[in-house]
């Protein structure tokens, strides 16, 4: 299997997380479409489960960079997360929902990650490479969105995980609100809990308002 590509990275603010849904299932220049994909995959073509990688490898990846803000974790993450899914396409039971499913896996090993950095932060190992949103932001965002960035890093890695994953998801993302309930599994009204929580704390810190 091929080394994931880095991915193009979203410059964010607050409450900017978009309205509509990402679509369920993906057709490009190929012309197959996921169910097809995933079908051919367990029939045992190797092609198939090439495209499959090439097809969500930057979502993917993006996803763990920059809920990680490391690019060597989130490439681990994104291997890792292929590397799974694929032994495990059978238990996919929708198969137009490939990437979500992919995102779902993607969100359990960094949610490990985030773990084992509490763990060694605890015993003072902590790592101080660690980047945020404000370092991966595009070169073409304003330094008002720049500074912003700054301050909702800082506010992230106070955060608990479910919430900092769950902001995350949405905001930077742009996931539906149904499918981060899916990825995350958790309620619809939890994560929208989650989400809120995390809303306010940024709205007081920017001096912006929250929906």
């Amino acid at each position: 299997m091929p080394p994931p590509r880095r991915s193009r990275v979203i410059s964010v603010a607050p409450g900017d997380a978009p309205e509509a849904a990402t679509p369920r299932s993906r057709i490009t220049a190929d012309g197959v479409d996921d169910a097809t994909l995933v079908s051919r995959a367990l029939d045992g073509d190797r092609w198939a489960h090439e495209a499959i990688f090439r097809r969500y490898v930057d979502d993917v990846l993006g996803l763990a960079t920059r809920m990680l803000g490391d690019a060597s974790e989130a490439d681990d993450v994104a291997q890792d997360t292929f590397t799974v899914a694929l032994s495990r396409l059978d238990r996919l039971e929708d198969r137009t929902r490939l990437r979500s499913w992919l995102i779902g896996i993607a969100v359990h090993r960094v949610r490990r990650r985030f773990r084992a950095r509490r763990w060694l932060r605890f015993v003072g190992m902590g790592s101080e490479g660690e980047i945020g949103l404000f370092e991966l932001a595009s070169n073409g965002a304003s330094p008002e969105v720049k500074a912003d960035l700054a301050l909702i890093d800082g506010l992230l890695r106070t955060l608990p995980s479910e919430e900092r994953i769950a902001w995350m998801l949405r905001a930077v993302e742009g996931e539906a609100l149904e499918d981060i309930a899916t990825i995350t599994g958790a309620s619809l009204a939890t994560v929208k809990r989650r989400i809120h929580a995390v809303e306010v704390r940024l709205g007081a810190m920017v001096g912006r308002g929250t929906s």
